[in-house]
Order: structure tokens, then C-alpha cells, then sequence
């Protein structure tokens, strides 16, 4: 069983839970449209998808920071806060 490397804040994890469910929604709406009938919009999509992934980055960067937890990347469980470090595992 993995264990995890750190915790976040209800705040903090309600803050990326929100990233993560807006991420998932361009991609989602992103697949629905049609390129060449909605280019405007696509490119509308895009350029938020692009601003929330940043933010969403720049999420894991601070709190990476804040909390001095290893260099790599990380998943979060939302209902707990917990944070687990990925390609690790613990036999």
C-alpha cells in the first residue's frame, strides 16, 4: 500500500479539486465540437484549457514548495487531502 508523502488543507484541496473538474470539463466539451464549425469557440476552449492547466501546475508547484515534498509528480486523494507521490511504490 502506497503511503502518502503529505496532506493539504480542505481549502487547498477544494482549490485543485475545482482545477481538476474545470480541466476535465474543457477536454470533454473540447471533444464535442466541431473544429471547422466552431473554430471561434475551440479556440476560446483552448486558450482557458491553457490558462486552467497552468494554474492547475502552478497548484502542485506551491504547494510542492510550501510543503518541501519530493521533486516528481503527485496525485492528490480529494477526499482526504492526502498526497502520494507517482512511480513510486512500496512493497
Amino acid at each position: 500500500m502506497r503511503q502518502p508523502i503529505g496532506q493539504v488543507t480542505p481549502e487547498e484541496c477544494r482549490a485543485i479539486y475545482r482545477l481538476h473538474e474545470r480541466l476535465s470539463s474543457l477536454r470533454e466539451l473540447l471533444l464535442s465540437l466541431d473544429p471547422e464549425a466552431d473554430a471561434a469557440l475551440v479556440g476560446r476552449v483552448e486558450a482557458d484549457q491553457d490558462a486552467t492547466r497552468a494554474r492547475f501546475d502552478a497548484w502542485w508547484a506551491d504547494m510542492a514548495a510550501k510543503y518541501s515534498w519530493p521533486a516528481g509528480s503527485y496525485e492528490i486523494n480529494f477526499e482526504s487531502g492526502q498526497i502520494y507521490q507517482l512511480g513510486t511504490q512500496t512493497l
